[in-house]
């Protein structure tokens, strides 16, 4: 039984990155406006994460099969993990990886034209284990790579943000004008609540420094390639 799990695990791997590959190539065809990227430097946060290295794979295989003038600069926790997860993109030469925590200022002279805000604690039982550390990525991790997008005189920001904001509501369908109860006085909303107002950190930052910012409110994401 243990052989027959290991070899069905295997095999769900490989089709996992089957998946994702086709996936990211699908993406990449996509008829958007790449040509606003051309030439120009993506920042994604969170690039080892779900979406960030969804973001990244893609913008990377736009390159590799229609020869777009991309480069991206990866913020990461671990730059080895990091090289692993991008292997298959490594001999394009079009990723820089700034290996820091967000929580501190980013130090590194590296700029940006976009700038791309994924990281967060993204787990339901991180909320829970590390409650204040999840506020913490959420409250000076946006504040730092706000920072970090203005000194850049980057074009856009984009928060990624999370449908939980809303919270509980009663409606069938959820427009961006319904708002539901989040219970400041519950340990569970660390995740919600600091979205919620990184949210407002990020409009008002653009509202009082001028920078182009934009709010991702995301749904539940899942799919192949995510950690089990």
């Amino acid at each position: 039984i243990s052989s027959l799990w290991k070899h069905i695990s295997k095999w769900g791997r490989f089709a996992d990155m089957s998946i994702v590959k086709k996936d990211i190539e699908r993406i990449a065809s996509y008829g958007l406006p790449w040509d606003k990227l051309d030439g120009k430097t993506v920042a994604v946060t969170g690039a080892t994460g779900f979406i960030g290295s969804f973001i990244i794979k893609a913008l990377l295989q736009r390159v590799k099969d229609y020869g777009e003038d991309i480069s991206i600069v990866a913020f990461v926790r671990n730059e080895q993990r990091a090289k692993e997860k991008f292997r298959d993109y490594e001999d394009l030469g079009r990723i820089e990886y700034i290996e820091q925590d967000i929580c501190e200022s980013v130090t590194s002279p590296v700029r940006a034209d976009y700038v791309i805000h994924c990281a967060s604690n993204a787990a339901p039982d991180m909320y829970m284990k590390d409650p204040v550390g999840t506020m913490r990525i959420n409250f000076l991790g946006t504040d730092n790579m706000l920072r970090f997008a203005a000194r850049s005189g980057a074009k856009k920001f984009l928060y990624v943000s999370t449908i939980e904001v809303y919270g509980k509501t009663s409606c069938d369908e959820i427009t961006e004008d319904d708002f539901g109860y989040i219970s400041s006085g519950n340990v569970r909303s660390c995740y919600p609540e600091s979205k919620k107002c990184c949210e407002n950190l990020t409009i008002c930052f653009g509202k009082q420094y001028g920078l182009n910012v934009s709010v991702g409110r995301l749904s539940y994401i899942y799919g192949a390639g995510m950690s089990k």
